[in-house]
């Protein structure tokens, strides 16, 4: 009987002492992970403790991560001061949403642009500074940028409604990067946002007016995170970064669902006041090459007839594309064009300004574009495989030594192949419903 008390006594004991240890070990790494020592900026990376989707490209970050992003005092912080409607703003009134340089206009009919920071532009020459030093631009007209970074194509479509009614015949660009989809149905990024939510089939605009302090928003809303010491453990194994889970598809297809409806709205909207308008879609080449975002992308614009420049073609159509690396068009340290891939699209800009042929001419291009390439983006078809094969020399090796083995013609093991990887994907979207 002793024995046996003795035995309970001790396994007590032990767990006590598990759980101390722990509990200390707790709170001696998130009083390092929340304090000042620049010793310890390799473990502020938010990703190292926040859920998040990885799709098959990249990860896909939710709110959580930007409210963490915020509190690990990362380098974008969020304003102290939000703006009531939009989270934060530009080069423009946040009150009167006029822009900076509207005085400069001057009789000339006002050229728009909205967008994010590639519209904005990152450490290189923008738009309005090569097109208001055209003479063939400028005599005309005179560009006005409302890019402002960070937004997600819900903002920008905000903005766009705000600014527009405030000029005579504006010729409207609504520029946004594909990445943008993501940020759409975040309430938080480098600050509190407003966000679109679909009710049926309309959009409902919540979270606004945007009214607390963005620091108390994130003190009073911290991510509830039992512990930050088994988050850096989980989140560093290669099991959770495992792509295509099928919380990972009801994500995108959220994102899908939302930014189609935002985009489409948007059109309508620029259609609405008689306006000449095109969406100006950077595709960053930096990502995939055939990700869902493009597929998406040129899928709801070509549907809904939506005239679009799209900044990938403009580039792999460029006399210098197969003579130069990727950083002739792309700064390596942020993703964001260069100088001379803004001049690619500020030109482009301006001829569908000036010769009255080349919008006309310019659709029939993305169309044809379009039906060339729309199966590469469909995870159903033998074209999406196809072109994945070519891009992966390794993957075509094992299936020619595959053949060889067996003895039977490439095409037969190819076929089946991709029979099988075609069965496994509607396998997993269906698990994912």
């Amino acid at each position: 009987m002793l024995k046996g008390k003795s035995f309970l006594v001790n396994g007590l004991l032990v767990i006590v002492s598990i759980g101390l240890t722990f509990v200390i070990s707790e709170f001696a790494f998130r009083t390092i992970l929340f304090g000042n020592w620049k010793v310890a900026d390799s473990l502020r990376d938010p990703a190292l403790y926040s859920d998040y989707f990885t799709d098959t490209e990249f990860e896909i970050f939710p709110d959580e991560y930007w409210m963490l992003y915020d509190l690990l005092n990362r380098e974008y912080r969020s304003p102290e001061d939000p703006h009531p409607l939009l989270g934060w703003d530009g080069a423009f009134h946040p009150e009167s949403y006029e822009h900076e340089d509207e005085d400069q206009i001057k009789g000339r009919r006002p050229v728009l642009l909205f967008g994010d920071s590639f519209s904005q532009c990152v450490e290189a020459k923008c738009f309005e500074e090569i097109l208001n030093n055209d003479g063939a631009f400028s005599e005309q007209y005179y560009f006005l940028n409302y890019g402002v970074g960070g937004y997600g194509v819900g903002q920008i479509y905000l903005l766009a409604q705000k600014v527009i009614p405030l000029y005579e015949e504006p010729i409207v660009f609504f520029g946004f990067m594909t990445r943008d989809l993501d940020r759409s149905l975040l309430k938080f990024r480098t600050g509190q946002k407003p966000y679109f939510v679909l009710d049926g089939e309309e959009l409902e605009l919540k979270g606004v007016p945007i009214k607390e302090n963005n620091w108390d928003y994130v003190s009073n809303n911290r991510p509830f995170i039992i512990s930050y010491l088994y988050r850096y453990y989980r989140n560093g194994r290669p099991s959770f970064r495992a792509r295509d889970k099928p919380e990972t598809q009801r994500y995108i297809r959220k994102i899908k669902s939302l930014n189609e409806k935002i985009l489409v709205s948007a059109h309508h909207f620029l259609e609405s006041a008689i306006l000449d308008c095109r969406f100006l879609v950077f595709s960053a080449l930096y990502r995939g090459d055939r990700e869902w975002r493009n597929g998406f992308v040129r899928d709801v614009l070509e549907r809904n007839n939506v005239p679009y420049l799209w900044t990938k073609d403009l580039i792999e159509q460029d006399s210098n594309y197969e003579l130069e690396g990727l950083g002739f068009y792309e700064d390596g340290n942020n993703g964001h064009p260069t100088t001379y891939q803004n001049e690619l699209i500020a030109g482009e800009i301006l001829k569908c300004l000036t010769d009255p042929d080349y919008p006309a001419t310019l659709d029939e291009k993305n169309h044809e574009r379009y039906t060339e390439i729309k199966d590469q983006f469909d995870p159903t078809k033998r074209a999406y495989y196809e072109y994945r094969m070519g891009k992966n020399p390794d993957w075509l090796k094992t299936l020619e030594e595959k053949a060889l083995a067996e003895k039977v013609p490439l095409e037969d093991i190819i076929r089946e192949d991709i029979e099988f990887l075609i069965g496994q994907y509607k396998e997993s979207q269906s698990l994912s419903h």
